[in-house]
């Protein structure tokens, strides 16, 4: 069984480093119990990464590291969205081959990324958790699919506030706003309205 780190490399540096470390830590620890933890700062190596521009550093791995790759990164443009309901979908590590959520991801149809529903609560969109702002607050799912690095910061600097977030009661909030490792809280926000529940 295989997973995944995708960490932002962003002018020369590293972001939230430790969370993605937390998060290999528990994974390994829940799946590979007698193996050693691997130090991310041991294997990643940035020197010739030290320059202007955004990056992603995706490490794949298991009981060993099996890649590790440095690639330009350009932030995704989304304009529309489709609720999807999938009372049976988990995805509770970072695993490499996620089946189960391509396959919603797939239907998407002509719209950019796909939110799903889990028992009538928003969890997470396919590549991102989410946020929703009403009253200048930003509010992310109680109960995501995944825990990822970047809710997890934003959550502890408190930013954002975890609470059930209904899918039918959307028109309560202002703005969407998706975010995960690459993606930073306002670079992609979308207008309530863009959030089709069809």
């Amino acid at each position: 069984m295989l997973f995944v780190e995708s960490i932002k490399l962003l002018d020369g540096e590293l972001y939230r480093l430790a969370y993605h470390q937390k998060r290999l830590a528990d994974t390994i620890k829940k799946y590979h119990p007698d193996h050693e933890i691997l130090d991310l700062e041991d294997v990643i190596s940035i020197e010739d990464y030290r320059k202007k521009g955004l990056f992603k550093v995706r490490i794949v791995y298991g009981q060993k590291i099996e890649s590790l790759v440095i690639s330009p990164y350009k932030i995704k443009e989304i304009k529309s969205i489709k609720v999807v309901d999938a009372n049976e979908i988990s995805y509770p590590s970072k695993f490499l081959k996620r089946e189960n959520l391509s396959y919603h991801y797939e239907q998407k149809g002509d719209f950019d990324e796909i939110l799903f529903s889990k028992h009538g609560l928003l969890t997470d969109a396919y590549y991102y958790n989410v946020a929703l702002s009403k009253n200048e607050q930003w509010y992310t799912p109680k109960t995501p699919l995944l825990h990822g690095v970047m809710r997890a910061d934003l959550i502890d600097q408190g930013i954002l506030i975890g609470q059930d977030i209904s899918a039918k009661h959307l028109d309560q909030y202002d703005k969407i706003c998706l975010i995960n490792a690459m993606t930073e809280l306002g670079e992609i926000v979308l207008d309530i309205d863009s959030i089709c529940q069809k």
